[in-house]
């Protein structure tokens, strides 16, 4: 007896039970990703920022001492 076919049991649609929570799965993975993905792009942006303060204020540094 095939269970997947069973409609008499406790195993009534068990391949569509498995693949909603395979697409389930797959959903949650795919959230994950996108906020994994949204805080590097921030990080990468913070990091710029920083980065460029930094470029500033060695630049401001280095005019003052020319003077």
């Amino acid at each position: 007896m095939n269970r997947d076919r069973d409609t008499t049991g406790p195993f009534v649609n068990r391949a569509d039970m498995l693949r909603k929570r395979m697409e389930m799965i797959a959903v949650l993975v795919n959230r994950i990703n996108e906020e994994e993905m949204e805080q590097n792009r921030l990080n990468s942006k913070r990091k710029a920022g920083i980065i460029s303060n930094i470029l500033k204020n060695v630049g401001t540094f280095l005019l003052h001492r020319v003077k």
